[in-house]
């Protein structure tokens, strides 16, 4: 099995999509760091410049997409309306997934944001929601709304991103997810999730 450490780019996942139908779960385009930055108050964190730049650069080649699905952070919804800006985006808390609550701070502010992920990864962060139940959950949501035979693009976050990929077998070691980058979903593998 290849080990990586993060996911596929956009133009990957872009690649696959022209091949066979199916879901392009892509994480948000380029937000400020939020080093020094208090736990609330990030959901409504806009894109930078560049992020702004690299979803509309995103949307010029996406091609035929006829669902697009939203976290309901804003930098989602951004990323989301300007890929395709003329579209209809269904926002959903369903691709909100992954650990919470104090523990899971406390732990990030401990070991930091990668180790943080590597241990709830793992399995060895206690304090949450399985990572394959956030899977699990995104994964039944995002089988729900898909039409098998057309494109979704859905606009989330890694780590709900990472889930998903864990509970498909897909992540091969990955610990990270590039801005919009990400896993698609073909509908070969829908039908047997």
């Amino acid at each position: 099995m290849e080990t990586k450490t993060a996911l596929s780019s956009y133009f990957e996942i872009l690649s696959d999509s022209r091949i066979c139908s199916g879901i392009m779960l892509l994480r948000h385009s380029i937000r400020p760091s939020f080093k020094g930055m208090p736990e609330k108050g990030r959901d409504d964190v806009s894109l930078t410049d560049e992020g702004r730049e690299m979803a509309i650069d995103a949307g010029d080649v996406i091609g035929k997409i006829d669902l697009i699905l939203s976290s309901p952070v804003l930098r989602c919804v951004q990323t989301a309306q300007l890929m395709l800006p003329q579209a209809t985006i269904i926002s959903s808390e369903s691709l909100c997934g992954g650990p919470f609550g104090e523990e899971w701070l406390i732990l990030k502010e401990e070991v930091g944001w990668s180790n943080a992920i590597r241990q709830w990864m793992d399995g060895d962060f206690k304090g949450s929601r399985s990572v394959l139940d956030v899977g699990g959950d995104i994964v039944q949501y995002l089988t729900e709304v898909h039409t098998i035979g057309c494109n979704t693009l859905a606009i989330s976050h890694d780590i709900a991103i990472l889930a998903v990929a864990e509970y498909l077998q897909m992540r091969f070691g990955a610990i990270s997810v590039p801005e919009l980058g990400g896993i698609f979903i073909s509908d070969d593998i829908l039908r047997g999730s």
